[in-house]
């Protein structure tokens, strides 16, 4: 039961994130001094879901809601993104990927990749120290706070978010 529910939590939440690419609106506001807009919309967005998050816990709703509601904040904050774009003029259906700006973007970002696996490898290797070290209780550290690939991009992102997901998911464990 509880692999299931695992699953479906994890397929709420990652649906959440595809609606992240609107991020780039955000971009496109803060490249032209205008990120007051974007600011708005996501505020919007948060105080909305914020109250139905408190509302929910009120209620006693199970984890399940949560993560719908998580989702949905995302959702509401990139519907919020594309209409202040739209009304400031924008064109969202003239927005298209240009694989040589994707290139030369990927070529260009490698040290901050390089710089966020370093950040992990340092973070994380007082764990193995401990769990080469203290026995039982050092294997256990670093089974609760096992290395996760995905920090690289996160932390060149700048985007520690899900850093705080895990944390709590491991705390659980």
């Amino acid at each position: 039961m509880e692999d299931a529910l695992t699953r479906t939590l994890i397929l709420i939440i990652s649906l959440g994130y595809i609606f992240q690419a609107f991020d780039v609106l955000d971009y496109a506001f803060q490249a032209s001094v205008q990120s007051k807009y974007s600011v708005v919309a996501k505020n919007a967005a948060f105080f909305l879901l914020s109250a139905a998050k408190v509302a929910a816990l009120l209620l006693g709703a199970p984890l399940l809601v949560f993560a719908m509601l998580a989702t949905a904040e995302i959702i509401v904050g990139s519907i919020a993104l594309a209409i202040a774009y739209s009304l400031r003029g924008g064109r969202i259906d003239a927005l298209r990927f240009d694989a040589r700006t994707g290139r030369s973007l990927l070529a260009d970002s490698w040290p901050l990749t390089l710089s966020g696996l370093a950040i992990v490898v340092y973070m994380r290797i007082d764990q193995v120290m401990l769990g080469a070290m203290a026995g039982a209780a050092g294997r256990w550290s670093v089974r609760r706070c096992r290395p996760y690939g995905g920090d690289v991009v996160f932390y060149s992102r700048g985007d520690h978010r899900l850093d705080f997901s895990i944390d709590r998911r491991s705390e659980t464990e």
